[in-house]
């Protein structure tokens, strides 16, 4: 079994997960719990929730849900949210070397500087559609709700059903099916959908 590496001195990614730990076992999708530095989802959620999403409507897909895609400079800009920099150096080193160890393949993220952000809101849904890539989805939610109040993302094929994650990290691989059930409440759940791609 893949041991999960060593990481640099820049950490972001809990010590849950710290090296030399065995890999999730993979079977297409798994969920990591508590995967981003104490403190990184607050700080995230007062820097990125007034920035401009918009309601897109996929009528092909079934697909309802706010988007905003943030793009950083290549340097360091002070004037920019830092911690939109701590995101992109999570994408730039630590998730594909994660990534990497637990799908059993060289996988990176093609453009770290961009942050393809996702909100779940009242009306939200995605029907039941196969992944178009292997895709990680960081969990930027303050809080999880009921299942009853929709916007879980379920994979009927495995049986599984995973609320609005909170500082999580998502692998799901190309093919798999998943749905995210009608979101009924006024709630909000922000995450960033990365594609990652061969090394």
């Amino acid at each position: 079994m893949i041991a999960i590496p060593a990481r640099d001195a820049d950490v972001f990614v809990a010590p849950a997960l710290r090296p030399g730990l065995a890999a999730p076992r993979w079977d297409g999708a798994v969920r990591l719990d508590d995967a981003l530095a104490p403190g990184l989802v607050a700080e995230v959620a007062v820097a990125l929730t007034n920035l401009p999403f918009h309601l897109e409507i996929d009528d092909a897909r079934a697909d309802v849900r706010w988007r905003c895609t943030l793009t950083l400079p290549p340097k360091l800009d002070p004037q920019l949210p830092g911690p939109g920099w701590r995101l992109v150096r999570l994408l730039a080193r630590e998730l594909p070397a994660l990534a990497s160890a637990i799908v059993g393949r060289a996988v990176t993220v093609a453009s770290p500087h961009t942050l393809p952000l996702i909100s779940l809101r009242k009306g939200s849904y995605l029907d039941d559609t196969p992944a178009p890539t292997l895709e990680a989805v960081i969990g930027l939610a303050g809080a999880a709700w009921p299942a009853a109040w929709g916007g879980h993302t379920e994979l009927p094929e495995r049986g599984v059903a995973w609320p609005p994650g909170c500082g999580t990290i998502d692998l799901i691989d190309a093919g798999v099916r998943r749905r995210i059930p009608l979101v009924r409440r006024h709630v909000e759940a922000m995450s960033l959908h990365v594609a990652l791609v061969p090394a």
